[in-house]
């Protein structure tokens, strides 16, 4: 999959980057693709998609995204932990790499 890179957008060559999905995700963005409108182009479409997209265009820094996966969390019923960005993604590597170890 590739993702686009705000943050070195402006160095020739770096405004996309690669990003590896691993087994567990990837019936979900399956699933996503299979239900969009064959005119959309991105996995998240419609107007919410292009409101971040549009954000994402100053950097992320008013998406508001906070706000989206607590609500999220709470639909889940389930209560919302510190760090929520910083904590998932530390869970999710140390899953990582228990599944992919390294072997150097």
């Amino acid at each position: 999959m590739t993702v686009t890179s705000p943050k070195t957008e402006h160095i020739a060559g770096k405004g996309t980057r690669p990003c590896p999905i691993f087994a567990r995700l990837r019936p979900y963005l399956e699933e996503a693709h299979k239900i969009k409108s064959a005119a959309e182009v991105y996995v998240i479409g419609g107007p919410w998609g292009d409101r971040y997209r549009k954000t994402a265009g100053k950097g992320w820094r008013n998406a508001n995204l906070r706000t989206q996966i607590l609500k999220l969390i709470a639909r889940a019923g389930l209560a919302p932990w510190e760090k929520t960005f910083h904590n998932m993604r530390a869970s999710c590597e140390t899953d990582l790499v228990r599944e992919h170890p390294c072997t150097s």
